[in-house]
């Protein structure tokens, strides 16, 4: 990452860089592809225990103590908000 930064920095960072480091017709559709395919081989292999499809998108349970379920998922989504922004991080440094 810190080699991107260094040689594009630019206005749009991640979503710039992935545009320019790609093939422009098939690079972001075969990182698309690997990435999906990935992640739909190893957690199932990884996974314990498999469970029902029903229970995988019906079942929520809520163990933080709290008693809004809306406030319980609206938290628990933060946690892919900061993952996004750990990668765009080091793009407003450079920009700076």
């Amino acid at each position: 990452m810190a080699e991107a930064i260094s040689s594009y920095p630019l206005e749009g960072g991640v979503f710039s860089w992935s545009l320019m480091l790609s093939n422009k017709k098939w690079g972001p559709l075969f990182w698309v592809g690997v990435g999906t395919i990935a992640v739909l081989c190893t957690v199932p292999a990884m996974a314990p225990k498999l469970n029902s499809a029903k229970w995988v998108f019906t079942e929520f349970t809520n163990n933080t103590g709290y008693e809004s379920v809306v406030m319980v998922f609206f938290v628990g989504m933060l946690q892919a908000g900061w993952s996004l922004s750990g990668y765009v991080c080091g793009a407003q440094i450079v920009e700076v």
